[in-house]
């Protein structure tokens, strides 16, 4: 670890609280996975070790309870399979994006068998593994959810996580009042209504979903607020950037969703990604722009490594905070998240030109194909010069359909 900054004498249980430094997440991810081959080569297994008693001591970590004295041996593939099962499980924190993952895997491999030149692929493939069970999990948790709360002739329906139960009933009737005394709007469409307000004693976020103007759509499918409870608690679940989700409910007719409302923890100093853009990316230097643009990708990717990806994926749909270290992110209208083992390329395609026509003009071609060429170890045709030309067309076509009504204004 020579040339490597000095780790901080802590716990390990103390890292879950996020506060571990950006800078030192590296040569952390090398110790971890250092003292994780050691302990399952003294004998030790991985899911006995108590974080809260492990430390971090002369920029070394100590994996407590110590194994019992024995010969060190190589394990075998099913205890080695199991370890790998337990960290991406339960120590996710240790490596939370996929290159992270990897770079921990590999030098696991490395210290249990520093003379295997097989383990690149045997961690890939286990990666592969590891990210295909947990999309069907997922998939199959995002379709129970769209159906929680719901019970056959009930004329209202819904669900609440907050720490005082409310009756879908009830919370309606609330919404109605408070909808009618609003003060701060947030947005303001005929197909939804979303604004900040005081509930129960917390700030939060409520959207509503007044009838469906198009009629015919509300006798398919599920409501938008269902669709909305079941997209951010999915998100919520899996650890990925989203509002914290409170509870949702709807009113039905003849068994079929009318109104619908959803209630969020409000993101205190959130803006969006395209307010943030207009202000600061003018005076941006050059290496913060390219780090922006790997961090927009990464979050997107990380949707579909769940087997989730968004319909709309705009410049608006992406709330973002400044911090002393970094930028935080969330997913905001979580109604259009959808749950899908591998995600239709015409959506990511759809998303490139929902993304491209929705951030500002002072983004460069040449930052935007370089942006789209970030893909291709996910999707290797998003880089295809056809697929660019499509997406460049699309992207015409929407900033046209935006700025009609304006021009026809000013003739």
């Amino acid at each position: 670890m020579t040339g490597s900054p000095a780790l901080p004498e802590c716990t390990l249980g103390a890292l879950r609280v996020g506060a571990f430094p950006v800078h030192l997440r590296a040569p952390f991810i090398r110790e971890g996975a250092r003292a994780c081959a050691r302990y399952l080569l003294a004998g030790g297994r991985l899911d006995h070790i108590n974080e809260d008693r492990s430390v971090i001591q002369g920029g070394h970590l100590v994996l407590m309870p110590l194994p019992a004295p024995g010969k060190s041996t190589l394990p075998d593939r099913k205890t080695v399979a199991l370890s790998l099962q337990h960290l991406a499980k339960e120590w996710s924190f240790l490596a939370p994006l996929p290159r992270q993952q990897l770079r921990f895997f590999l030098r696991f491999f490395r210290e249990l068998h520093p003379r295997a030149q097989v383990r690149g692929p045997i961690v890939r493939n286990w990666m592969r593994l590891a990210e295909a069970e947990r999309t069907y999990f997922l998939r199959a948790r995002y379709h129970a959810l769209l159906r929680e709360g719901r019970t056959p002739g009930e004329p209202v329906a819904g669900a609440w996580r907050g720490e005082s139960p409310m009756e879908p009933e009830s919370l309606l009737r609330i919404v109605e009042v408070l909808r009618q005394n609003r003060t701060h709007t947030l947005n303001l469409s005929p197909r939804a209504e979303v604004w900040r307000d005081a509930l129960m004693g917390e700030d939060v976020v409520i959207k509503y979903f007044p009838a469906n103007p198009r009629a015919w759509r509300q006798w398919f499918g599920w409501s938008r607020a269902r669709r909305g409870w079941a997209g951010n608690m999915i998100l919520h679940e899996a650890g990925l950037p989203c509002p914290e989700p409170l509870g949702f409910a709807e009113r039905l007719v003849h068994g079929r969703p009318r109104e619908g409302v959803m209630i969020m923890r409000m993101l205190p100093d959130a803006r969006s990604l395209q307010r943030y853009l207009v202000h600061r990316l003018p005076a941006m230097p050059e290496k913060q722009r390219v780090n922006l643009r790997h961090q927009i990708r990464d979050i997107h990717l990380d949707l579909h490594r769940h087997g989730l990806y968004h319909k709309d994926i705009k410049a608006l749909n992406l709330m973002v905070r400044e911090t002393e270290e970094k930028l935080r992110w969330w997913w905001i209208d979580l109604e259009d998240i959808r749950a899908s083992i591998h995600p239709p390329f015409r959506e990511v395609i759809r998303n490139f030109y929902q993304l491209n026509s929705s951030i500002p003009k002072r983004v460069t071609r040449e930052e935007r194909l370089a942006f789209a060429a970030g893909y291709r170890s996910r999707h290797p045709l998003a880089s295809h010069p056809l697929v660019l030309r499509l997406i460049e067309r699309k992207t015409r076509v929407r900033l046209e359909r935006v700025t009609r009504p304006f021009s026809a204004e000013r003739s």
